[in-house]
């Protein structure tokens, strides 16, 4: 009638390791002239835009898209699909926009910019990884 134990060893998850990784795929994503799909609200285009013109996408070829019917179109194009979030708290069009990159295989990420934000569905059941602006130019920048 022993315990059930039944593990053996596992090793310690280096996480720093992961985020190399991650950071690694996202930065192949965006090599090269490919396209950056930013997705977000309308509520929130102007903040994103703002961010984009202070930032080293502002000279990358990139498209914003607020409109559901071209998320579609617009993700099969895309290098990175990078989705927004700032003041909205509406997003069936960031978790539609990761459900296609999804299923088109795309790099994707999530970026919210501030503490302060509401979490769409898909970024956790999709497993999304979900930054900061500041993480976010982070990565490309170091």
């Amino acid at each position: 009638m022993g315990g059930g134990g039944g593990g053996g060893y596992s090793p310690p998850i280096n996480l720093d390791k992961l985020t190399e990784k991650a950071n690694q795929r996202i930065q192949g994503a965006f090599q090269g002239k490919q396209l950056v799909v930013f997705v977000c609200h309308r509520v929130d285009a102007g903040d994103l835009r703002r961010r984009i013109d202070a930032s080293v996408f502002r000279e990358r070829e990139y498209v914003i898209v607020t409109d559901p019917a071209l998320i579609d179109e617009e993700c099969a194009k895309a290098g990175l699909v990078v989705c927004f979030v700032s003041k909205s708290e509406e997003h069936s069009l960031v978790d539609n926009a990761i459900k296609i990159a999804s299923e088109l295989k795309k790099q994707t990420i999530f970026v919210h910019a501030s503490e302060q934000y509401s979490m769409p569905n898909y970024v956790l059941q999709f497993r999304v990884r979900n930054v900061s602006w500041a993480q976010f130019l982070e990565i490309f920048v170091g």
